[in-house]
């Protein structure tokens, strides 16, 4: 990954050191579109159309369909999933629209029944935390521990957002 990645920042470096003599020229009017900038529609191309997201999501397809594979043959993975924390809100709806198309209607059942108690708990659980995390700013709280409270916001970004980390 680090390789594509590298290759893709050569080419992204290279298009932009090409395209960069449009960034400059005439200034338009205040009603006339200065049309000489190609730079900032090539990097939103290139943001929307990365090698690296796009191998990552082609892969990403396959995983789901591997999971629903498992699920159907597998006790282990339903197992692992029940001792779960769930997952991030994006991946829990991919699994359930998934579900939809490659369980049957008794899988798909067996399956929801497992999934969502645990969903719910764990945005419970988190939900908690949060609430004591807010409350740690209230100085009635200041010799309270933390506990598994002071991460919580993280992990509730990252829970609810998908957030993916960029640089």
């Amino acid at each position: 990954v680090a390789l594509m990645l590298q290759t893709h920042l050569q080419e992204v470096i290279r298009s932009v050191n090409a395209l960069s003599p449009t960034l400059k020229g005439e200034k338009k009017g205040l009603f006339k579109k200065n049309t000489g900038n190609e730079v900032s529609p090539h990097l939103h191309k290139v943001k929307n159309s990365c090698y690296v997201c796009n191998k990552i999501n082609n892969n990403f397809d396959r995983y789901f369909d591997t999971f629903f594979y498992m699920w159907k043959k597998d006790n282990d993975i339903k197992e692992k999933v029940a001792a779960s924390k769930g997952f991030c809100l994006e991946h829990f709806a991919t699994l359930l629209d998934t579900a939809q198309q490659k369980l049957s209607g008794a899988q798909y059942d067996e399956f929801i029944d497992t999934v969502l108690p645990i969903e719910l708990d764990n945005l419970k659980r988190l939900e908690r935390e949060l609430e004591f995390f807010v409350n740690k700013f209230d100085h009635r709280y200041k010799d309270v521990p933390w506990g598994d409270a002071k991460d919580a916001l993280i992990r509730g970004i990252l829970k609810v957002g998908s957030v993916k980390v960029e640089d």
